[in-house]
């Protein structure tokens, strides 16, 4: 069985550290008691840790433009080969290195088991491994090809796979796809925009997927440039209901974004503002680095931590019962007893297997899913560039520019109210979810509802502060870079406003509780004033005003997605108190059985005392690693 020496040290965060040394104590108390798998798969976790390594897999059918979107995702329009030709047998594994670099990895010798050292290519000889025209069937026995990239989306360990299609008379191709699905941290699926909806092979293999592994899937849908707006708009809906009624995923569950790679290579190449949002790239692009990447580190430490608690526990229930036999049975009684005990003990083991394991698992998995979904709408709403915004513009297109210019206070204020209102439902709503997921845990584990926790997560002060904008003035270029920072993780001095947030209720302050950018002022002069008054500049005071909200919203969205965050976790930690109250009263009954097999007799004085003492060091060691567990937990 595992050993300290499986579990080295880890240098990172603190949570990890103390998960890792956790590990260590309780995998060296397993003994006999753990199946080996669980360890292997502790072990195989604590690796993944050490290494800081996610694993974020591009899956779907051939010809969908995986390739194309993967190179517009890294902004490197020649990254991966592009032709119609189909992809061979396995896969390109994209990481983080100085300089770009391919490199050629194969299978060991069939008849041998020889290993074959990898093989550094050109680009231009990509197509001899990396498609069935250069290396049909995989002849050259080609395992992957790795990728090595300088930006710094990867540099935080970051690895993405191109796995082959799925679809079509290519069955190699699908097998290689599965072998990666169990490790994947999450998984894009990619759909398009002009050959049809999600077809029966796609649901096939989707419903498979999230039978047989409890993953993140959100999808792409590539090639909205070849489609009219209507029509990839009607397919994007159409996918949605279909994956919710074939696949069970309800439609807010589902990350969906529609882009283009073809406006995308255009924006990077000409660093065109207008085409890169028309990409549809960068709200894929801040879900990845404002959410995937970031969690990467107390996603990975939080996992591990759950699956070493499920075995604490376990080992915990053994030792006590061991304990108990080794202070109050006889010997002459042990078998007898020891029978009886086991299967007090295996009740327990499929108590947890059975019930505890899958709740935990999909009221996590749920409440992940509803985090994601909140923060996707949160992100939609405070988008500068967002529909929200475009649709309160078009309302106010029908006034003049006098009007507009002499009310700009007004505007601003009726706009930040109705974002209050926006943001107060999506709130309002991922609180009304939690407390479902809370609900249906309790009813399966048949526990009592822990209020107080739940209670505490829901109730917060409100305060809420708007900076002034200094300046309006943004040419497109700036504004292409700032976007482009933005993508990958460099803000820069982006100035935002302090916002707390109830997660119950969000309310905005009335008009004199803002710190308002009105026209009148220091912004425009009288002189500027009258000019718009006069000669009716609609359009120019449509354009100030754009400007104007978009700077609010990109001075509150920070606060307002850190603060959700902290809502977030507060009901994370309210979840895992209702799982720990189940896995205490499931084993104060298992408690109770075990002092019905309790003999009258007893071993020697000496044996007693021995038996008992070394048991006893041991749940101590074990309470010590439960304690690391605990205090990683609130570290992270």
């Amino acid at each position: 069985m595992g050993s300290s020496g499986q579990a080295r040290k880890i240098t990172g965060s603190t949570a990890l550290r103390r998960v890792n040394e956790a590990a260590v104590e309780i995998i060296s108390l397993s003994g006999d008691i753990v199946e080996e798998s669980r360890i292997d798969d502790i072990v195989a976790s604590l690796k993944r840790a050490n290494h800081g390594i996610f694993r974020l897999v591009v899956m779907g059918e051939i010809k969908k433009g995986k390739s194309s979107f993967i190179n517009g995702m890294l902004g490197e329009a020649d990254l991966l080969p592009m032709s119609s030709n189909i992809a061979t047998s396995t896969v390109f594994k994209i990481i983080y290195g100085p300089e770009r670099k391919y490199k050629v990895f194969f299978l060991p010798d069939p008849e041998s088991g020889a290993l074959f050292p990898p093989k550094e290519i050109e680009r231009k000889h990509l197509v001899d491994y990396g498609t069935e025209g250069g290396n049909p069937s995989n002849e050259k026995r080609v395992d992957f090809i790795g990728v090595e990239l300088p930006i710094p989306l990867l540099e935080t360990g970051l690895v993405i796979v191109d796995t082959p299609g799925v679809g079509g008379l290519f069955k190699a191709h699908r097998d290689i796809t599965w072998r990666y699905a169990p490790n994947a941290d999450a998984i894009i699926f990619v759909l398009d925009s002009v050959e049809a909806v999600i077809s029966s092979d796609e649901i096939d293999f989707l419903k498979d997927l999230t039978t047989k592994y409890n993953k993140r899937v959100f999808f792409v849908q590539t090639k909205i440039d070849n489609a009219s707006e209507e029509l990839w708009r009607g397919w994007a809906s159409r996918n949605k209901q279909i994956l919710a009624s074939h696949v069970g995923m309800i439609g807010k569950e589902v990350l969906y974004f529609p882009v283009s790679a073809k406006l995308k290579a255009y924006a990077d190449a000409e660093n065109d503002l207008e085409d890169l949002v028309d990409s549809g790239y960068p709200p894929l692009m801040n879900f990845i680095n404002g959410y995937l990447v970031p969690a990467k580190e107390i996603e990975l430490a939080k996992d591990t931590a759950r699956k070493l608690e499920a075995v604490s526990t376990q080992i915990h229930c053994e030792l006590s019962a061991q304990l108990s036999i080794a202070k109050e049975t006889t010997i002459s009684r042990l078998a007898e007893i020891e029978a009886t005990r086991r299967q007090a003990v295996e009740d327990f083991a499929a108590w947890e297997r059975e019930y505890l394991d899958p709740a935990l698992s999909e009221a996590t998995e749920r409440l992940h899913q509803r985090r994601r979904t909140s923060l996707d709408q949160l992100d939609e709403i405070l988008n500068p560039s967002g529909r929200m915004l475009l649709e309160f513009l078009e309302g106010q297109a029908e006034k003049s520019g006098e009007d507009i210019s002499c009310h700009a206070g007004v505007i601003q204020q009726d706009f930040m109210e109705m974002c209050g209102r926006a943001i107060g439902k999506v709130f309002d709503n991922y609180t009304s979810d939690f407390t479902a997921i809370c609900d249906r845990i309790v009813e399966k584990l048949s526990v009592k509802s822990v209020s107080g926790e739940i209670a505490s997560a829901m109730t917060q002060g409100i305060d809420v502060d708007y900076r002034k904008v200094d300046s309006l003035s943004m040419s497109a270029s700036s504004g292409f870079e700032t976007a482009r920072n933005m993508m990958f993780g460099g803000l820069g001095g982006m100035a935002i406003a302090s916002v707390a947030l109830n997660v119950v209720s969000v309310a905005f302050p009335p008009l004199a509780a803002f710190n308002l950018v009105v026209w009148a002022g220091g912004l425009y002069g009288a002189t500027e004033m009258k000019r718009l008054a006069t000669e009716r500049r609609k359009d120019e005071a449509l354009s100030k005003l754009r400007g104007l909200l978009s700077e609010q919203l990109s001075q509150i969205r920070r606060s307002v997605i850190r603060q959700f965050e902290d809502k977030a976790d507060d009901c994370s930690k309210s979840l895992n108190t209702i799982i720990k109250s189940a896995a205490s009263q499931a084993k104060r009954n298992l408690d109770a059985r075990l002092e019905d097999v309790k003999g009258a007799g007893a071993r020697t004085k000496e044996e007693a005392i021995a038996i008992a003492d070394s048991l006893d060091r041991k749940l101590k060691q074990l309470a010590k690693a439960a304690g690391m567990l605990q205090s990683s937990s609130t570290s992270s």
